[in-house]
């Protein structure tokens, strides 16, 4: 019997090195533009790049999800010409759907420009923004088929290269070249949206079935559209709790704050990097495992999921609650330290944030999208209403207090779905301890914090001391089981 679990495993850790690696560089990236690009320029260079993905939306459709579904669900049952004919319909929708999107930003670009932007020189970006949807559109298929066929390593490597792509090419900018402002960081960005042609030979490699004409009828065409309309209202959703607040940001309050904010949450999302890769991997094998009607081994895996995606992502969030400021300063320069209260805010958001999207992936796995957008219409619209009242008042902390009310209203209306629909529950006793465990660790860091000097070095002691003892209470009150972690399928039928 395939073991599930040790896939999955070798596919995550694979997966969150390739993205822990690839945001790396999106870190450097930009502590680059923070300190060669004015606040206002790195700002609209961040609201101009938060409103390319928000005209993305009608591009999918939905449809990048229904394909990961139905390539998982076609290949489990070996019906190939079903598969390739479902790749060959969601190319036609979103590349014929990102022509016209692109065409019509190109056409509105010196209105947005004058009554959105407010700046000039977003002009000439905002066309270049009309080809990065077009690229962009084609890497998300790449990465749809990828992940519809579990070759999570061809993501996550994908991922990776676009990030080092944009990075290099800045640096190269910046040391061999006399461009600035903001039409720099927007020439590095449509170099590295080039990146997913190196891996167009592994396309042609996973057709290695088709061997038959293409089945493109109006019976495929609702089946699939039935399950990216329950993924397009998530899509829209996300969308708005993604990048609803910069969008507002940018037109209530100033270039600079929307500069310091899209370093603050970033920062804070770091936290969702190991969620993320975790659960690229698990919808598909949710899918596999539903469709073979293995459901003990389902809830089995998100146990361990939860478990240990807790116990790793809480010491995370108390770092960047009890360093904000130093870390913003460290990382992107001391201008940029007037985000901390945004920082601390949200951080304690992620985490939900985090078992969300364990969450959602379970519940689109299962085949039903429709329940996750129960979770992420309610959460959306909370944020819309919080940020249209905060963020002209509080600003960047305002629209740090939306976001993180929205992930907590998503974990919980997403946990009850889950348990409902699978049969999972929670190890309450283990958590109890995670949470224990984790509290002690926050008061071990703040007196490290009190007694230690300042600085970079002295607070970097300061985590490790206060990691090791973390570590080694999870290992001592068996929150941390090693036979957990080697096995990784305690449900495999003798």
């Amino acid at each position: 019997m395939v073991n599930f679990y040790k896939r999955a495993a070798k596919s995550a850790i694979f997966l969150f090195a390739a993205i822990m690696l690839a945001n790396l560089f999106g870190y450097l990236t930009r502590g680059l533009l923070t300190r060669t690009l004015s606040q206002s320029d790195f700002g609209l260079f961040y609201a101009m790049l938060t409103f390319f993905f928000f005209v993305t939306i009608p591009i999918d459709l939905g449809f990048g999800s229904a394909l990961i579904k139905h390539i998982s669900q076609f290949n489990a049952k070996h019906q190939y010409r079903e598969l390739y004919s479902s790749i060959a319909l969601v190319a036609i929708v979103k590349i014929s759907l990102s022509i016209v999107v692109a065409l019509l930003i190109i056409l509105a670009a010196p209105f947005l420009a004058a009554n959105y932007f407010k700046s000039p020189t977003a002009l000439p970006a905002l066309y270049f923004v009309g080809l990065f949807v077009v690229l962009s559109t084609i890497m998300d298929l790449f990465d749809g088929i990828f992940s519809g066929f579990q070759r999570m390593y061809l993501v996550g490597a994908q991922y990776f290269l676009q990030k080092f792509i944009f990075f290099a090419a800045a640096f190269g900018f910046i040391m061999f070249s006399n461009i600035r402002g903001v039409m720099m960081p927007v020439y590095a960005f449509l170099i590295s949206s080039f990146g997913f042609l190196v891996f167009s030979w592994k396309i042609f490699g996973l057709f290695q079935w088709f061997k038959k004409p293409l089945h493109l009828t109006w019976g495929l065409f609702k089946r699939l559209g039935i399950f990216a309309i329950a993924s397009l209202m998530n899509s829209v959703g996300f969308v708005i709790i993604g990048y609803i607040d910069v969008m507002l940001l940018t037109y209530f309050r100033t270039l600079p704050e929307v500069g310091v904010y899209n370093t603050v949450l970033p920062t804070a999302l770091i936290m969702t990097y190991l969620a993320s890769s975790m659960a690229m991997v698990l919808f598909p094998i949710a899918s596999e495992l539903w469709t073979k009607k293995a459901r003990a081994r389902l809830i089995k895996g998100i146990e361990l999921l939860y478990d240990y995606l807790l116990f790793l992502t809480l010491p995370a969030s108390i770092i960047l609650i009890i360093y904000p400021d130093t870390l913003l300063g460290i990382l992107f320069g001391p201008s940029y330290g007037t985000g901390a209260v945004a920082l601390r805010i949200v951080s304690a958001g992620v985490i939900m944030a985090s078992l969300f999207r364990i969450n959602s992936s379970v519940l689109s796995g299962i085949g039903r999208p429709q329940d996750v957008t129960k979770a992420v219409l309610p959460a959306a619209l909370l944020n819309f209403a919080v940020n249209l009242f905060a963020i002209p008042r509080f600003g960047m902390s305002g629209a740090a207090f939306a976001t993180t009310l929205s992930y907590i209203l998503m974990m919980v209306i997403s946990t009850v779905l889950v348990v409902k629909f699978t049969g999972f529950r929670m190890r309450f006793g283990r958590l109890a301890l995670t949470l224990t465990n984790a509290g002690l660790f926050a008061v071990f860091l703040l007196l490290m914090k009190a007694w230690l000097p300042g600085g970079l070095l002295w607070l970097f002691i300061g985590v490790v001391i206060s990691g090791l003892a973390y570590l080694g209470l999870g290992f001592l009150l068996r929150i941390i089981n090693f036979k957990e972690i080697l096995k990784l399928n305690p449900l495999k039928k003798a």
